[in-house]
């Protein structure tokens, strides 16, 4: 598989989307786990967020 292929499916596997400037800093499988760990996290936060203010 290429590195756009695995990105596609990283992203819908995940339910998240890599910033466009962020694909070209990405060169190493840590870059994409440490991106997606970040965005997952922020994911989590903004819904935690959203819960709290509707209590």
């Amino acid at each position: 598989m290429n590195f756009i292929m695995i990105m596609a499916k990283v992203e819908g596997a995940f339910d998240i989307t890599v910033p466009d400037e962020l694909w070209g800093k990405l060169s190493t499988s840590q870059d994409v786990i440490d991106v997606v760990k970040k965005l997952t996290d922020e994911k989590e936060l903004r819904k935690l967020q959203k819960m709290s203010d509707t209590l």
